[in-house]
């Protein structure tokens, strides 16, 4: 199966691993030891460029002041899609999309970029904006918060390998997830 991912992070050579970064190369790792030719779309550059067998496509795009990071997050996903046709090539089975930047980016390939058009869409979350600020009395997570909410609900699939993050997402966003313990667990369950 042909498996193409979107992610805001992916590791960098000499550089510490965020907690995304851990999960996009630990659940793509997993899903090409699975068998499955993966492609992991990403904005700035690729370093490197195939780690174990995983492509990783970096589209450079133009860094500008926006106004917020809701504002950042919908504009440069527009232009990470639209300059990947020049990057990727052949048709992929499936969308995995790494938290809500991730998923922007997977919505908006499936429904513009022939490569991706009729591809189940799969969203892995982290944690919810509930978990990492205070909605009610902040505007930038209260922004975050409602965006979150209506792009997991346009996935095939939500995932978290937090019971926490999952509750989240039921309680607070209406979002049917699903808890799986491990990622390599989670690897097998998105795989099918």
């Amino acid at each position: 199966m042909r498996i193409i991912g979107f992610s805001w992070e992916y590791p960098r050579i000499g550089l510490q691993l965020t907690d995304l970064q851990y999960l996009v190369l630990s659940l793509s790792s997993v899903l090409r030891a699975l068998g499955h030719d993966v492609t992991i779309v990403v904005p700035g550059n690729a370093n490197p460029p195939n780690y174990s067998g995983v492509k990783v496509i970096g589209i450079n795009i133009p860094i500008k002041d926006y106004p917020n990071v809701v504002s950042y997050g919908l504009s440069s996903s527009m232009q990470v899609v639209a300059n990947m046709r020049y990057s990727v090539d052949g048709k992929f089975d499936e969308i995995v999309c790494f938290e809500w930047g991730g998923c922007i980016m997977g919505l908006l390939a499936k429904s513009t970029q022939p490569c991706c058009m009729g591809s189940s869409i799969n969203c892995v979350v982290l944690s919810t904006e509930y978990e990492r600020g205070d909605p009610w009395n902040d505007v930038m997570a209260s922004s975050i918060a409602s965006i979150e909410g209506w792009i997991f609900r346009q996935c095939d699939g939500v995932y978290a390998v937090r019971q926490g993050t999952v509750d989240n997402l039921k309680n607070k966003y209406n979002v049917k997830a699903t808890y799986v313990p491990s990622i390599e667990e989670l690897g097998r369950v998105i795989a099918g």
